[in-house]
Formats: C-alpha cells, structure tokens, sequence
C-alpha cells in the first residue's frame, strides 16, 4: 500500500498517468491523473475507446488510428504515439502515450497497457532553447562579419576599394538587400 501510494505521488508529480484498453471489449480503464490531463473531472471519463476518442480532434483521431494500426499491424509490442490535445479549458497540451500489447495465443491483440504523460513544458522549453540558440548563431555570425570588415578597414588603404568590399561583406554578413556608405 505504502509503495503503491509513493508511486500515486511519483506519477502526479510528473503529470503522468496510466490506462488501458481492453480492445476486445473497446473498455478502457483510466487513472485519476490521465482524467485531470485531459481536464475531466474524477470519474468523469465514460471508459470507453470511442469516449477517447471524442475527446480528440479529427487530425489527431486519424493519427491515433495510424500509431495503433501500425502498431497492431506489425505485431508490436511496444505502443508509442505523441499527441495534441485541448482540454475543456481551450488549453493545449501536448502528451506522450507510451504502452506495451498483450497479443493472445493467436497473436491477436487482446489489450494494451500504458503510461501517458503531459509533455507541454518540455516541448515549450525544447522550443524556447531552439529559438534562444538560434538568436545566439545569427548573433555569432554578426561578430564575424564585423571581425571580417575590421581586418578589411586594416589591410585596404584605397578608399573606394575599402568602401565597395566593407559594403559586400555587410551586406552578405547580415544578409541586407542594399547597403550604403
């Protein structure tokens, strides 16, 4: 008891949750972390594949589709798929699903047992390290340029030599359509 609860907390604690789907029955068990995931209340969840999938737009109903034929198809046994959800709030979230599947004696699929877990902040933080990173190459390659046309101001004593080559090497450094000196 004291273990399973420690896991409760765990899982809370990093928006995580589990499910499963009985697909021979289309029921569906959810934790009380995946219903607060999507927004639903306690007990809220009809438990049901289709009530799962109502709850998805029409783009992400077709991807769900495509990960579990794939899945199924090639008789997998490891489930994975990363979706965007809105929860009732008009909140976006994106979650990764994570599921192992129980095939029967006949290699037919009986059920798929999983994790899923709200990835919005890691996504968020993914994008703002992209963004952030491609700030500090662009202003990288500002420094060079001005490194480049400092040497040139050093090495070319002619005027309009120096002014035509400073004003190429502006223009193509900082990627101007026109620059005048």
């Amino acid at each position: 008891r004291e273990s399973r609860n420690r896991l409760q907390m765990a899982m809370q604690a990093v928006h995580m949750g589990t499910w499963e789907w009985d697909i021979l029955t289309n029921k569906m068990h959810w934790s009380e972390e995946v219903e607060a995931i999507f927004g639903l209340e306690k007990g809220e969840f009809a438990g049901t594949f289709d009530a799962y999938m109502d709850l998805l737009s029409a783009d992400e109903q077709r991807k769900m589709h495509g990960s579990i034929n794939t899945t199924l198809d090639a008789h997998s046994r490891e489930f994975h798929v990363i979706q965007r959800i809105r929860t009732r709030g008009n909140g976006l979230r994106w979650l990764e699903g994570r599921g192992l599947v129980e095939y029967s004696e006949t290699r037919d699929p009986v059920r798929i047992v999983g994790t899923i877990m709200d990835i919005t902040s890691r996504l968020l933080a993914e994008s703002e390290r992209a963004l952030l990173l491609g700030r500090m190459e662009k202003r990288n390659a500002h420094l060079a340029t001005a490194a480049r046309v400092s040497k040139t101001c050093n090495s070319i004593l002619d005027p309009a030599e120096l002014i035509q080559r400073a004003v190429t090497l502006i223009a193509e450094g900082f990627e101007l359509y026109y620059v005048g000196l």
